[in-house]
């Protein structure tokens, strides 16, 4: 088995369990009310199987986060509230159909998004 493959897989099973828990769920039920087996986590963790990204949209929405959060995508420095953000933008252009971009232009994307969330707290905080 491909090492870095079952680390995402690990890696992924790691933050739907970290946000089960902030939830204040069990995992098992956070999986099932996504449409998933209760032991797909453990399963892809141990096998290193990892499905299509699209597959975790569904864990995604419930979460509120974005499927490149639960991928191990993100850019570096960017908080909670950017994340969240981020993931709202995904959900409407999944919604639009225009989620058909590049790994590299999606980054380049979030990485322009999370500079002006900065420019953007920087002006409020400038108000307050």
């Amino acid at each position: 088995m491909d090492e870095s493959r079952m680390s995402l897989a690990k890696e992924v099973s790691e933050r739907i369990k970290k946000l089960s828990k902030e939830k204040g769920m069990a995992v098992s039920n956070a999986l099932i009310a996504c449409g998933f087996p209760p032991n797909f986590v453990t399963t892809m963790a141990k096998r290193g199987s990892m499905p299509a990204a699209d597959a975790f949209i569904p864990i995604a929405d419930f979460f509120g986060v974005s499927v490149d959060y639960l991928l191990g995508h993100t850019v570096p420095g960017m908080d909670r509230e950017g994340a969240e953000v981020l993931s709202g933008l995904e959900r409407q252009l999944r919604y639009h159909g225009m989620m058909n971009i590049s790994q590299d232009d999606a980054q380049a994307f979030l990485a322009y998004m999370q500079n002006q969330i900065t420019a953007y707290k920087s002006i409020i905080g400038q108000r307050v």
